[in-house]
């Protein structure tokens, strides 16, 4: 997360967390801006629909606290990453909803963002990529 991102990064501590506010994970700073950040794993190798509308279901009434949800989903292939066409649906109805997705690697136990070109980036200088691999784990700039 800090490295991602070009301005400085504040997670909002536990003791300063509004009570009001539902069921995403975290509460971040970024710069001048508050931003909601939740994350979902893919059990059994994918993302349920029903999960994600979830998510999408507390988003304006969380609205209040950020300008905007940043959702991770997080799978161990590509293919976990792979949306269904009613999760697309759901996540493209969603408004003020930034998706980003990451590659958790067991073997490594790392985790890279999962890019549109299908490689993944894990490492970044002032918000930018710096080092990225492809799905093998080889280098490629």
């Amino acid at each position: 997360m800090h490295a991602r991102q070009a301005e400085r990064v504040e997670f909002c501590g536990i003791f300063a967390m509004p009570r009001d506010y539902h069921w995403y994970k975290h509460l971040v700073k970024i710069g001048d801006e508050q931003v909601m950040l939740h994350w979902l794993y893919a059990r059994y190798g994918r993302f349920e629909a029903e999960e994600i509308r979830e998510v999408v279901r507390f988003l304006p009434g969380n609205m209040d606290y950020g300008s905007r949800l940043m959702l991770c989903l997080v799978g161990e292939s590509a293919e976990a990453l792979a949306l269904t066409e009613e999760a697309e649906e759901i996540l493209g109805g969603a408004e003020k909803l930034d998706l980003v997705k990451l590659i958790y690697r067991k073997d490594w136990h790392s985790v890279g963002e999962y890019e549109s070109d299908g490689n993944v980036s894990v490492e970044y200088y002032e918000g930018k990529p710096i080092y990225r691999e492809n799905l093998a784990g080889e280098w490629i700039g």
